[in-house]
């Protein structure tokens, strides 16, 4: 095993290949790509087959077409065009970047692509427009009123370390009703309160807070309140209410930090 792994290196190293699995010849495609044009021979070769060294030449949005005229004219080819934004952020994960690059790096990539390249890149709109047989027999909502997707806004949860819990905070990220608080309710308390990576911004000083807990060091640690948190467990509570389940919401009642809650 050891002995094919050292092949297998040694074979990278020799090919081109760049950190460990990413390949390192984009410079070469790109070479390519640039004589097909110059030479205008691009308009014989095959769309998806152009889109495949675009991709390995690290182009994700446009690859640049020779527009010549007659038979030789070929037009720009986007390469991340109707695609849903999952599959784009993906070509930017693996294609448009180095492979050392963070999450951060990759996001504000992709960021910047779908706002600013228009119908070539697709906005992180929520799963249940992407469903075209999907059909929501309650709310009718245009697409201006959505959030985004919830899976983009837990990346930007990730990605940006100063980002609170405030931008995944709308039920119409994770589904078409605006009064299902289910998901972000459970959340929460997977977040904030048990790996406690990220909180509400409004979490005041802790001197106002009700209880505490013990630290690593043994000693207490205050949590402070969140009326935001409280907002939300009342109307998750509200919602089980509704639909009958008033143990559950007790449960989620219990789970108020406000003495007046």
């Amino acid at each position: 095993m050891r002995g094919r792994f050292r092949r297998r290196k040694l074979e990278a190293r020799h090919f081109g290949i760049s950190s460990w699995g990413r390949l390192g010849v984009s410079t070469d495609v790109r070479a390519q790509l640039q004589i097909w044009r110059e030479q205008r021979i691009d308009m014989h070769i095959d769309e998806n087959l152009r889109k495949i060294y675009a991709l390995l030449g690290g182009i994700v949005d446009i690859l640049e077409g020779s527009n010549g005229t007659g038979v030789e004219r070929c037009l720009d080819l986007p390469v991340s065009q109707k695609l849903d934004w999952k599959s784009v952020f993906g070509l930017h994960l693996w294609f448009g970047r180095a492979m050392d690059a963070s999450i951060a790096e990759l996001f504000d990539t992709y960021d910047d692509h779908w706002r600013n390249a228009g119908d070539r890149a697709a906005a992180p709109i929520p799963w249940y427009f992407e469903d075209k047989f999907f059909e929501s027999k309650h709310w009718h909502l245009s697409r201006n009123e959505h959030p985004p997707d919830a899976f983009y806004s837990l990346i930007k949860l990730y990605a940006d370390p100063a980002c609170s819990l405030e931008t995944i905070c709308s039920p119409l990220s994770f589904g078409p009703s605006p009064a299902d608080y289910s998901i972000l309710w459970h959340l929460y308390i997977v977040l904030s309160r048990t790996m406690r990576i990220r909180d509400f911004s409004d979490r005041d000083d802790p001197g106002v807070s009700r209880g505490s807990q013990e630290g690593d060091d043994g000693d207490a640690q205050i949590e402070g309140h969140s009326p935001s948190a409280d907002v939300l467990a009342s109307t998750y509570a509200l919602q089980l209410e509704q639909q009958d389940l008033i143990q559950e919401a007790a449960f989620v009642l219990l789970h108020l930090e406000g003495s007046s809650g």
